[in-house]
């Protein structure tokens, strides 16, 4: 199999600096950042079919700039419109800020994200259904987001975020995600645990020759945290935010980036979430959600 690799430059200033596009024989797998900027450093490319793993804005670049073939989860496709009808999920955030006593501070990064160039999808979009496309098998990874999907071939699995050599991917609870994203991410390892591979492709980094070595790493890093913001809890409700405040981070809460602060809180959610659904935590809600021990 033969397989190029093409590093899409990033414009995020604590984020990965470029994502990784596969070709693998005539099929691209994601489409760069959403930005003609991304467009340039892909357009010399002859492609026709593009294998994307989510619906992430340095993964979809491609569809809104080339005819092209585009595969992706039924449950990732929904989530296209917000770059194009941001207003849409407006609403859905104001309300999880409010349910969770999030402040708006900690909620303008996204503002950031969105995208500033007028877009419109004219990629052709194909929702996958499971069966081997351009024969690769497609392998349903939740946890990361709702719909993330892997690629496997000749034993080399194309991962997206779900499995990075060097960092930890983000497992958030957000609007119109998973109940139980974490659950969802830490089953989605296991299950390519299960699987006969001699290689990763991650989106981002550096491909991964000990597969089985870094997956237990990764299970038992999300463990780890699941069990950090369990120790932080007692008998007295806390909010989503002082809890986070709490928790080992790569640096301490009020020292990260507005970005950060956000993922950190995102992260502790779907934590708690985890927690709540193995019966040892409780929500109770007087005006906002907070946690206790159950």
């Amino acid at each position: 199999m033969d397989i190029e690799i093409i590093k899409v430059s990033l414009p995020f200033e604590n984020a990965p600096e470029y994502a990784n596009v596969y070709l693998v024989n005539s099929v691209m797998i994601d489409g760069g950042f959403v930005s003609k900027r991304s467009l340039k450093e892909l357009e010399e490319v002859d492609v026709k079919d593009v294998l994307i793993t989510h619906h992430h804005i340095d993964h979809i670049g491609i569809i809104f700039w080339k005819e092209v073939n585009a595969y992706m989860h039924d449950e990732e496709i929904k989530f296209l419109e917000m770059y194009y009808n941001p207003e849409k999920f407006v609403k859905l955030y104001f309300d999880w800020m409010n349910k969770y006593g999030i402040k708006f501070e900690f909620v303008k990064p996204l503002a950031s994200a969105v995208v500033k160039e007028k877009v419109k999808v004219i990629a052709k979009i194909n929702p996958v259904n499971f069966e081997k496309l351009f024969g690769f098998k497609v392998i349903l990874t939740p946890g990361h987001s709702p719909g993330h999907l892997c690629f496997y071939k000749d034993k080399i699995l194309f991962s997206g975020d779900l499995i990075l050599s060097d960092t930890t991917t983000h497992v958030g609870y957000y609007p119109g995600y998973s109940e139980n994203p974490m659950k969802d991410q830490i089953d989605s390892l296991k299950k390519i645990l299960k699987m006969e591979i001699d290689l990763i492709c991650p989106a981002h980094e550096k491909i991964i020759k000990k597969p089985e070595k870094r997956i237990l790493e990764l299970i038992e890093h999300y463990k780890s945290r699941i069990d950090e913001v369990y120790s932080v809890l007692d008998e007295k409700p806390k909010g989503v935010v002082d809890i986070a405040r709490e928790i080992t981070w790569h640096r301490s809460f009020d020292k990260l980036t507005g970005w950060d602060k956000l993922l950190a809180i995102g992260e502790s959610l779907a934590c708690l979430k985890y927690l709540k659904s193995c019966g040892k935590v409780k929500e109770v809600e007087n005006g906002i959600v907070k946690f206790l021990r159950n």
